[in-house]
């Protein structure tokens, strides 16, 4: 879970901006709260301004962020692809980010400070109970905690590229440390933002072929959202596309085996509607019961524009 981000030195955000997802109220209801042994952590959040206000630059500093760690530079001189605030004479260079978060109810407290070129600092801390240094970058320090071998920092400071994290080195590393492992699966849970343009049918159509989802609970949202939808299927065919089967043979691959998906929902219990012939409302709100489906049972963070 995020309990507080914040970003300074970003695309359109210049002072730093921050999210937090502390519960102000703490009265609020248990079903919107997660609680911790000291504080309550809200389990949604909403931001809401101004059109160019920045609202989705903060969705998009996120990303960055999670992209930057899981998906590093793999050369030392390659750019790290950040745009600083610009609308300025004295355009400064470096971003930076703060993260708390929670994994299995210990808080973490991440630091990041970075430029085009380089990372310039990078720290990272855990509570458990106090806080606790994990590394510190800069003078690439462990905590005393934290267990690690002469050899096992040999190797990690050689992965650790000047332009990646040092989480990002770890991961090329087979070094075991529970601390860095449990920010690095607290960082997979983070999906991508969905944006407005952002068409999530390919997503769902995977997702309900492996069949991850509980179909009752979907036909509740939808029902609930009075789109008068009783039932929906997912209906197995041929690839009929010539363009289709010109490229998998193209490619050296048969078309025989791979099945074309479609959904079709069922109205007023006797009228059966393709997907495609649905409106745009409600096949985005089908997309994100879908979502809202995974979130509830894998306990992911979904950043939606």
């Amino acid at each position: 879970m995020i309990i507080n981000f914040l970003v300074k030195n970003f695309k359109s955000i210049d002072d730093e901006i921050s999210l937090s997802f502390e519960a102000v109220d703490r009265e609020m209801d248990e079903y919107y709260t997660y609680k911790t042994k000291k504080d309550k952590i809200l389990k949604i959040a909403m931001i809401y301004g101004a059109n160019a206000s920045g609202k989705t630059n903060i969705l998009r500093a996120l990303d960055f962020l999670v992209k930057f760690i899981l998906n590093a530079p793999q050369q030392r001189d390659k750019t790290i692809t950040i745009t600083p605030f610009l609308f300025t004479d004295n355009i400064k260079e470096n971003s930076y980010f703060e993260l708390e978060f929670l994994v299995d109810d210990i808080k973490y407290f991440y630091q990041l400070e970075l430029s085009s070129t380089k990372v310039i600092n990078e720290r990272l801390y855990y509570y458990n109970p106090n806080k606790a240094l994990i590394f510190d970058r800069l003078n690439f320090k462990f905590g005393s905690k934290i267990k690690i071998s002469k050899l096992e920092r040999e190797v990690l400071f050689n992965s650790t590229l000047k332009n990646n994290s040092l989480l990002s080195g770890y991961l090329k590393t087979n070094i075991n440390i529970k601390e860095f492992d449990n920010a690095i699966k607290w960082f997979k849970k983070v999906l991508p933002p969905i944006f407005p343009k952002i068409d999530l049918t390919p997503f769902v159509l995977d997702t309900l072929e492996k069949k991850k989802l509980d179909k009752l609970f979907i036909l509740d949202i939808l029902k609930n959202a009075d789109f008068e939808i009783d039932d929906y299927d997912i209906q197995e065919s041929e690839i009929e596309d010539n363009d289709i089967k010109k490229f998998l043979d193209k490619i050296g691959k048969s078309d025989s085996g791979i099945k074309k998906l479609e959904i079709f929902f069922t109205h007023l219990k006797k009228y059966r509607l393709e997907y495609n012939n649905e409106s745009s409302g409600t096949q985005r709100y089908y997309q994100l019961s879908i979502m809202l489906t995974l979130l509830l049972k894998e306990s992911l963070i979904l950043p939606i524009d």
